[in-house]
Parts: structure tokens; C-alpha cells; sequence
């Protein structure tokens, strides 16, 4: 029979050899995207072996910890067998090096995860100033971090070093916190959400302490002090700072953040949806605050990082974008460089406070971007008061920016104004949060508590004084003071109680003056010359500054001094010259609106974003599961399809065949 000869057939072989090699492509396709998850880079932890729980005995309350692996165990029992440590205390009796648990393609396990899900650590660790070093985390998850998530705990006396990088959520120390107190902490770790995330529409928040902190029920106020960032931040989304990413509060209750500083470089580079709301911000010590929520005091803080906001609302040297009801900043400043694509302050981005407060404060960092200040960038203006607000001249041309009810006249100031005992005095303003090391930030005021000697405010010290570099220059009688409150009311322009003329002999010892305006103290800083002069005893008939009792020596040592007296006295007598106050820009009434729509958004942001990071990592398992079972199901149909087709076709063959025989 000539139908059945092989040579009739080819036709339908090589079409049924294409349909399963197309077939078989398709679903090496789906496979493919079956086990390419949304997280890139699969999580590898600490094998169980690697993990000592040896220690761990349910009915104590306090536990000492002195190994990698001990400390490896504890983050198995919270975030694998879901122990709280609710209670407890658990605490550091050493150094502990991570690299016998971690590195390369193992990442350390966070302690605690999750927030609405997950467990989160509830206890007390204390690391009793030690060190924990080589923490390695290289993952494109969420929440990496020393600890993944704390609740109701207390953290303190710790520093960590290594690196972290993640795709949201990211830190050195702690990802994730709530209701809880943190205090002394110093991050050295390198964190990065740029890896995972460029070039993505991904948003990757990061920070170098504490990346975000929020809570829908709290239990009472928080507090974060001595909180130190050393490590640079690199991320590409708002929420991200060198301390504290974001901080939510809920009305009622406050949250303060104390003697905090950041060090280390803040690079956020084209955030994603980074304009679309007032709190979309990135700082050095702050990122972002809530809206219209909770209370937020910010007090002697400090940022030396340069803080880079691309695509940002707000970029800020110590804050971002501070928000809530009554919140303040007092007694900070910042002596990084920042900048930003659109609000970029010295200081503060944008201060979005309702009855807000911001005193005793100054910058000496450069500002660049479309919209800048030395202190505030932007306000909302909604009663909010500012007093003894500073910025050095070289580094912005003015302190206040758009929508901030307050005065620029006396704020701008030179780098020799700001070293000036009277100036010291003013503005501590009857405290001692102020002092001048000339080995620290070029010999402008630094805060006390950096280790620094008590110098004006009422104290005393040593005077050892050194010829100023640049004896004939008689800028030092001008006023100093500015306004006691820079807040711009009607009839004041901002020059109400100035601080009495100055003497050369109420300068502070400081280095050789650097005339680019270098933030490097080691730069300026003469070798060998006293770490702090001051001036004692107030004049209280005058309310003006301070005079040190000064010893002088040496012929020329008194020819110079007479002479400086003489300049300080023509500078006296001269007229004060008239200043124009510079004229408020005006906001249209839509801008406030915006702005109010932009809070609103933020808030409801920060309350469902906890519960929406817990549905990302529900939906990346569910598109895994769907995706393998979509796999199986094609191969499955192609098969039963390719089957039947054959089938037929074969049967119509045969069948012709037949009929030709």
C-alpha cells in the first residue's frame, strides 16, 4: 500500500518536531519565571548548626552573651522559633567578630522580623559598650539590619560595623521599631538600596541607626538618645537618613529625639515618587517625620555628612521634613554639605509643624539646590515661631527660605562672627549646649556633650589667647545678635535685642581662619593650639557679652592689644547701618492646600505601610506558587494537546491509506 510508505509522512513529523520545540521553549519560559522571584537574591542564613541556643533557658529572665554563634541563636529563637524575649534582658559580656556566621554568600539572620507579621524582639539588650563587627547582610529582601524588628524594647550601649544591603527597610542597627527607647547606639555599617533597586521602580528606604519607626497603638512617649550614624547611606527613596529614617507618633503622645549625630555621607540618587508629597525627604539625622501626627522634639543634634537628595521634596542637614503638632528643633547644627533637586536647608527641608518651634540653632554647611536656606528651606507657616537662627555667609545667602515667617536680618553671619565669645554666649542663651574646639568644625561652635569643655553660658575656663589672623580686620564690632525672636510679627524687624559691640579680646581661641570655608578641622586646626578659650563674667547692666581677664606678655603682645582696642572703639562710634527686611514671598492658597493634601497622604502612608511591606512578601510567595503550578499546568496541556494532534493526525493518515488502497 503506497499511502503507508515513510515517504508520505515527513509533512507531519517535522510540524509535530516544531510544535514541541516551541512548546518546550514556552515553558522553559514559565519556569523560568516560576523560581525568579521578586526578591533577586535568595536569602542563605546561618545554618542551624551555626546557631547556639545552648544558653537559653526559658525560666530565667536575664541571659550574657559572648560569641558569634550565641548571638546567631538568639536571632534563631526570635525570628525562627518565635521567642520574644518579652521581659528579659540579654546582654553583650565581649566583642563578638560575625564573621565565623556570616560573609559572602551567607547573610546574617535579623533579630526579628516583620511588624503586623513576624516576631520582633520585646526584650532588653544591652551591649555594655562593646562591638559587634563583620555584620554581613547581601539580600534583596526587606528588613535587614542587626535586629529586623523591635517592640516595646529598649536597645542601648552597642556599636556595629559591616555591611547591609537590601531592597527596603534596610539599616545597621535595627530595620524596623515600635514603642520602644534607644540610646547610645553608633552605626559604622554601609547601607545600600542602590544595588537592588537602580534602575527598578522600586523604592528603598534606608538609614544608618533605625530606619523606620511607627506604631498605630502606643504605649507612651519615646525617646532616642546618643544615637550616632558613622556610616555612609546609600538609597533611592525618601524616608532615609544617616539616624532615623522616618518617625511616626500618634497624636497625644511625643516622641524625642536627643544629642544625636549623624557623620557619615546620606546619598539618595533619583528616589522614586520622591515629589510627590511634603514628607518625601531625606536627612542627615531625620529623614522624615509624620504629618499631622504625634509631637517631635529635636535637641542638640548634629550632622557633619554631606546629604545628596535627587528627586527628593526635602533634603535636610539635621531634618528633612519635620512635621507633626508643637514639635521643635533647638540647639543643632550642621556643617555638611547639602543638597537637592528641590527644598534643600541647612538645617531643616521643610518645617511642616503646626505651632512649630525653631530656636538656637545655625549652619555652616553649603546649600545648593532650586529652593535654599542655611536653616529652613520651606515652612508651612502655620503659627509656628523661630529665635537665634544663624547661617555662615559662605554658605548660604540667607537662613530662612520660602513661606518662613521670620526675619533675615541678623541671621547671615561671617565665619569670624560666629567665633566669638559674645556670640557663644547669645546663643546658648543662658545654657552651655554650645562650646569651641578649635580642633573640631573649624573652631565654630560645637555641642557640649561631644566631649567638649564647658566654654561661655556662665562658665569659666582657662584662657590661653593667640594673636588672630587677621588683626586689622575690624568686622568684629558689628551686632551679632540679629533678633531674639527672628519670628517676623508686625512692627518687628527682626533686630530687637542685639548683643553689645565687640571687643577683639571677646574672641574665642581659634585656628588660622581658612578663607575658601573648609569643613575639615584638620585643615584649619593650628597644631598644638588650646582646645578651648572662653570668656567669663557677663556684663549684667548691659545684657551684652562676656570679657576674659587677659594676660598679656611681651611688648607686641601689648602694641597689638592697644591696637585692637582702637579699632574696636571706632567701630563702636560708627553708625549702625540701615538693613532692609526682605520681603516674605507670597504662597497661593492652592500651594496650601497641596501641602495640607500632601500631609494627609503622608500619614496614611506611614499608618498601612508596616501591613503593606507584610502583603509584598505574601504576594512575592503566592506569584511563586501560582507561577510553578501556571508551569505545570501548560507542560500538562501541551502534552494532552500534542497527543491528540498526533492522534488525529495519524488516524487521518491511516485513514486515507486505506481508502487509496
Amino acid at each position: 500500500m503506497p499511502g503507508l510508505s515513510r515517504k508520505n509522512a515527513p509533512r507531519f513529523r517535522t510540524s509535530r518536531k516544531a510544535a514541541r520545540a516551541a512548546l518546550a521553549i514556552l515553558c522553559c519560559l514559565l519556569l523560568a519565571a516560576a523560581f525568579v522571584t521578586p526578591s533577586a537574591h535568595a536569602q542563605t542564613y546561618p545554618d542551624r548548626s551555626a546557631c547556639d541556643t545552648s544558653w537559653y533557658d526559658s525560666s530565667k529572665s536575664s541571659f550574657s552573651l559572648s560569641s558569634a554563634q550565641e548571638l546567631a541563636g538568639l536571632a534563631y529563637l526570635v525570628t525562627e522559633e518565635h521567642v520574644t524575649f518579652e521581659g528579659k534582658t540579654v546582654a553583650l559580656d565581649s566583642d563578638i567578630d560575625l564573621s565565623s556566621v556570616c560573609g559572602g554568600e551567607v547573610s546574617w539572620r535579623p533579630i526579628g522580623w516583620g511588624y503586623s507579621t513576624g516576631t520582633p524582639f520585646e526584650g532588653t539588650f544591652d551591649g555594655k559598650g562593646h562591638t559587634v563587627s563583620n555584620l554581613h547582610i547581601d539580600d534583596s529582601g526587606h528588613y535587614n539590619a542587626l535586629f529586623g524588628s523591635v517592640r516595646s524594647a529598649v536597645i542601648k550601649n552597642l556599636t556595629v560595623s559591616g555591611e547591609v544591603y537590601g531592597s527596603e527597610y534596610a539599616a545597621g542597627i535595627i530595620s524596623q521599631c515600635a514603642d520602644s527607647s534607644l540610646m547610645n547606639l553608633t552605626n559604622e555599617v554601609d547601607v545600600d538600596t542602590l544595588k537592588y533597586n537602580a534602575g527598578t521602580a522600586h523604592e528603598g528606604r534606608a538609614a544608618g541607626v533605625v530606619c523606620y519607626v511607627a506604631t498605630a497603638y502606643p504605649t507612651g512617649d519615646m525617646t532616642f538618645s546618643r544615637l550616632v550614624n558613622k556610616g555612609n547611606i546609600k538609597s533611592t527613596s525618601y524616608y532615609t537618613a544617616g539616624v532615623i529614617g522616618f518617625l511616626y507618633n500618634s497624636t497625644g503622645f511625643t516622641t524625642t529625639v536627643t544629642e544625636c549625630a549623624n557623620e557619615g555621607d546620606v546619598d539618595v540618587s533619583d528616589a522614586r515618587y520622591g515629589l510627590d508629597g511634603v514628607g518625601k525627604a531625606a536627612g542627615g539625622v531625620i529623614g522624615s517625620t509624620a504629618g499631622d501626627y504625634g509631637t517631635y522634639k529635636v535637641s542638640s543634634c548634629y550632622n557633619t555628612g554631606n546629604i545628596i537628595g535627587a528627586n527628593l521634596k526635602s533634603a535636610g542637614g539635621v531634618a528633612g521634613y519635620l512635621g507633626g503638632v508643637g514639635s521643635s528643633l533647638s540647639d543643632c547644627y550642621n556643617a555638611g554639605s547639602v543638597s537637592g533637586d528641590n527644598n534643600a536647608g541647612g538645617v531643616v527641608g521643610y518645617f511642616g509643624s503646626t505651632g512649630g518651634e525653631l530656636a538656637g540653632s545655625y549652619n555652616a554647611g553649603a546649600v545648593s539646590g532650586s529652593k535654599t536656606a542655611g536653616v529652613v528651606a520651606k515652612a508651612s507657616n502655620s503659627g509656628q515661631s523661630y529665635a537665634r537662627n544663624f547661617t555662615l555667609d559662605t554658605a548660604a545667602s540667607k537662613a530662612y527660605g520660602s513661606n518662613v515667617a521670620a526675619s533675615n536680618d541678623g541671621a547671615v553671619k561671617t565665619r569670624k562672627e560666629l567665633r566669638l565669645q559674645s556670640f557663644l554666649d547669645y546663643l546658648n542663651s543662658g545654657t552651655t549646649n554650645f562650646s569651641i574646639d578649635n580642633t573640631k568644625n573649624n573652631g565654630l561652635p560645637v555641642l557640649t556633650w561631644q566631649g567638649v569643655p564647658v566654654a561661655g553660658g556662665g562658665g569659666e575656663v582657662e584662657d590661653t589667647p593667640q594673636e588672630d589672623p587677621d588683626p586689622d580686620d575690624p568686622s568684629g564690632g558689628e551686632d551679632l545678635s540679629g533678633a531674639d525672636d527672628q519670628t517676623d510679627h508686625a512692627g518687628q524687624d527682626g533686630q530687637g535685642s542685639g548683643i553689645a559691640n565687640e571687643n577683639p579680646d571677646d574672641y574665642v581661641d581659634v585656628s588660622v581662619e581658612d578663607p575658601a570655608g573648609s569643613s575639615d578641622p584638620e585643615t584649619n586646626a593650628e597644631q598644638g593650639s588650646a582646645a578651648v578659650v572662653a570668656a567669663a563674667g557677663k556684663d549684667s547692666s548691659a545684657g551684652g557679652s562676656g570679657k576674659a581677664a587677659k594676660a598679656q606678655s611681651g611688648a607686641k603682645q601689648d602694641a597689638a592689644a592697644s591696637k585692637d582696642s582702637g579699632e574696636a572703639a571706632k567701630n563702636t562710634s560708627k553708625p549702625e547701618k540701615s538693613k532692609k527686611k526682605e520681603k516674605k514671598p507670597a504662597i497661593s492658597e492652592s500651594e496650601e492646600k497641596a501641602a495640607g493634601e500632601d500631609e494627609r497622604q503622608l500619614v496614611e502612608l506611614a499608618s498601612v505601610s508596616f501591613k503593606n511591606s507584610a502583603i509584598e512578601e505574601h504576594v512575592a510567595q503566592i506569584w511563586y506558587v501560582a507561577s510553578a503550578v501556571a508551569a505545570a499546568l501548560c507542560i500538562l496541556a501541551g502534552f494532552i494537546y500534542e497527543s491528540r494532534k498526533f492522534a488525529r493526525s495519524r488516524a487521518a493518515y491511516i485513514s486515507a491509506g486505506v481508502e487509496r488502497s
